[in-house]
């Protein structure tokens, strides 16, 4: 009677055992599908300007033997590594351009729909891509190509226009798109842009290449020969190379009063991106 009394125990006991190594083994397969591992990749540039990067407000730190870097300027090349915890993580950057910390941009990552099967050790790769300057951010910059020339048998020219720093120092009331009048130094207009604005490169515009190597781009607004600043004629002089085909992005510069002085178009992606 005991004895059967003792399997019955025992056989109890194993259950018991089996129920809660299953609920354990469903708890941690639970607790892996809900804390994806996540990995961020940022390539890009900052010129003249120092870039903060968090991730959940937690700064992202670059250590190079004994030092541990938090501010990147010029060419920048880090990667991080994080848990999903079933949430989207929020990615910011910052810049620091004149002892003054300001947002530039705010990503969300969201953990994958995909499940991989428990046991699998796969990580969610992430890779941002940005270019910034003082009052200029661009991020995933490889969306866009440089034009090409419809006619590669002639020496030509070409460009697309992004303007990310338009009223940045002028404080324009307009925010409308604009156009840019191209004429060669000697007067000729060789072409007109339309519809440049802040958020992505205008259309592709090619011409001729003619000497000597300058052209004037005057900034209007869209549909008009009326300048964006009041008061303010907007012309660039440009040089220009030989079959060149740019990725420019227009800024505005200020006086040391703080005034609008001028419009540059010195900056070309092409030059600090391999596309």
């Amino acid at each position: 009677m005991n004895r059967k009394i003792n399997l019955k125990i025992v056989l109890g006991l194993c259950m018991v055992l089996s129920i809660i190594s299953c609920e354990n083994d469903d708890l941690k397969e639970e607790n892996y599908l809900s804390s994806r591992p996540g990995k961020l990749f940022i390539e890009g540039y900052a010129k003249n300007d120092t870039i903060q990067v968090t991730v959940d407000d937690v700064l992202i730190t670059d250590i190079n033997g004994d030092k541990i870097n938090t501010e990147f300027t010029k060419k920048v090349s880090i990667e991080t590594s994080f848990i999903y915890q079933n949430t989207s993580k929020t990615v910011k950057f910052f810049s620091y351009f004149g002892k003054k910390r300001t947002e530039l941009k705010s990503f969300r990552l969201n953990p994958p729909e995909d499940q991989p099967q428990f046991g699998d050790n796969i990580e969610n790769e992430n890779i941002m891509t940005f270019f910034a300057a003082p009052g200029i951010f661009i991020d995933n910059v490889y969306q866009y190509n440089p034009g090409v020339f419809s006619d590669a048998s002639i020496d030509q020219v070409g460009f697309k226009f992004i303007f990310p720093a338009m009223n940045y120092i002028s404080k324009s009331d307009y925010k409308g798109k604009l156009d840019a009048i191209i004429t060669s130094f000697r007067g000729t207009e060789l072409g007109v842009v339309e519809n440049i604005g802040a958020d992505s490169f205008s259309d592709f515009i090619e011409f001729p290449f003619t000497a000597p190597p300058f052209v004037f781009i005057e900034l209007v607004k869209h549909g008009t020969k009326e300048s964006y600043i009041p008061g303010e004629t907007v012309k660039i002089r440009k040089a220009i190379k030989k079959n060149t085909s740019g990725l420019i992005v227009l800024n505005e510069e200020g006086n040391e009063d703080g005034s609008f002085k001028e419009v540059k178009a010195t900056i070309d992606l092409t030059e600090y991106f391999d596309y």
